[in-house]
């Protein structure tokens, strides 16, 4: 508290320097410090600056405005990953949707512009679902398009929770014809895990595809996809078929490829 004091009475000090207006007043709200504080950025005074943002932040170490200061000034100093370690902690911070947005916009176009572009859609999608109006939420969804089309990586998951009254493929009739073995009746009862039996499946899809950079004829491409299918009997299965295993059900897939496009050049 001490520090925080001492810090404070110096930029009152500076306030009354540099802003006459205010040198009738001896105390500052939150609000004065932060518009002061980024007045400093604008003009290009960081150390200032950040005296600001310091000070706010011991007043309140969750100030989320103060924070996106900090990160602003980290940026100007051409720090980023302090700067970003800022926004996140802004993100979190924040209270309203306005400031996780930009917190989240900002992060968005550091990664951007060191040309990580995945931790970039990441952050794009998370401006996306805290967009404050539709034109903030147009606005990330055309950034993250624009990210995604030139990120060499693309991930798709699919996940499907389906009930079904024919998990294992069984018959849906109650007898077969007998096709002539003479000491079975002419209908045979179809019983056990030949019988349609009722249930769950859950699917998983995860596709993961790595895009070389095109070349004015070529565009080669690196896939790898993963397919995994659960099954759960229902209580009505288990009944009908007692020896019937769920995991005899179950599957899994995986596939690895790459795909080369030739496109001439007439």
């Amino acid at each position: 508290m001490r520090r925080a004091a001492i810090r404070l009475v110096g930029l009152i000090l500076m306030v009354l320097a540099a802003q006459p207006a205010l040198a009738d007043s001896t105390d500052l709200t939150p609000q004065q410090m932060r518009v002061l504080g980024f007045n400093f950025l604008t003009a290009g005074d960081t150390a200032a600056a950040m005296q600001v943002a310091e000070a706010l932040l011991d007043r309140n170490p969750q100030d989320a405005a103060a924070l996106m200061l900090r990160a602003q000034i980290y940026d100007a100093m051409q720090d980023p990953r302090k700067a970003r370690g800022s926004a996140r902690l802004a993100f979190g911070a924040a209270d309203d949707m306005q400031t996780q947005y930009a917190a989240a916009m900002f992060l968005a176009d550091s990664f951007t512009a060191e040309g990580r572009l995945l931790n970039a859609q990441l952050w794009l999608r998370q401006a996306s679902q805290v967009a404050p109006d539709d034109m903030s939420y147009t606005f990330a969804r055309e950034r993250f398009g624009y990210a995604h089309s030139r990120s060499p990586w693309v991930f798709r998951f699919n996940f499907e929770i389906q009930p079904t009254n024919n998990v294992n493929g069984g018959s849906q009739a109650q007898y077969f014809r007998n096709p002539g073995i003479p000491w079975l009746p002419p209908e045979i009862p179809i019983a056990g895990e030949q019988q349609a039996l009722s249930g769950t499946i859950t699917q998983l899809t995860a596709l993961a595809t790595y895009r070389l950079p095109p070349t004015a004829t070529t565009r080669t491409e690196f896939t790898l996809a993963g397919y995994q299918q659960l099954t759960y009997l229902s209580a009505e299965a288990k009944q009908l078929a007692p020896e019937a295993d769920a995991s005899f059900f179950n599957f899994s897939t995986i596939v690895a490829g790459v795909s080369r496009q030739y496109k001439p050049l007439n």
